[in-house]
């Protein structure tokens, strides 16, 4: 094994070690009652960042990657946090959680689409030596490849919930 394999998994390591200890924290402020869980938008807008940036980072990284990725990878959770953001003022902290239970799903629809879509573009652009435009069998391949790990992250999880 390479010095870049062991470097390379070590990063994939903190990347999703980072992103379960967010949510932890996330998920303990709802569960206490600190900040943000008293005030939604921001509670919104830092799930959405969290479930986005790390996780774009974590299906793009590779040998060939460069340090564009970070900066799209952190670009695509800014606009997740503002689309978080934005969901978290149209609900209401003072009416039961069940009044804004609709707003969820439409979030997290947005978010996962917005990020399958751009994660193919952010894959493109980020390898060196593709600052050309993007030839649909390129998209084509990419998609089709983000679908299946998707979906081989599904499986797993359910899997494993079950």
């Amino acid at each position: 094994m390479q010095m870049t394999d062991i470097n390379q998994r070590l990063t994939l390591l903190c990347i999703a070690l980072f992103q379960g200890l967010a949510l932890l924290v996330l998920h303990q402020s709802i569960e206490q009652s600190f900040w943000p869980s008293y005030n939604l938008p921001w509670l919104f807008g830092l799930y959405s960042f969290t479930l986005v940036t790390p996780t774009i980072l974590l299906l793009a990284l590779n040998n060939k990657a460069n340090g564009m990725l970070y900066a799209f990878a952190m670009l695509a959770g800014s606009v997740a946090l503002l689309l978080g953001y934005y969901t978290g003022t149209q609900a209401s902290p003072f009416q039961p959680q069940d009044s804004y239970g609709e707003l969820i799903p439409v979030l997290v629809g947005t978010i996962a689409i917005a990020t399958f879509k751009g994660l193919m573009y952010i894959q493109h652009f980020t390898v060196p030596g593709r600052g050309e435009e993007p030839t649909y069998s390129r998209l084509f391949k990419l998609s089709w490849r983000n679908f299946l790990t998707f979906g081989a992250a599904l499986v797993f999880m359910l899997c494993f919930w079950g």
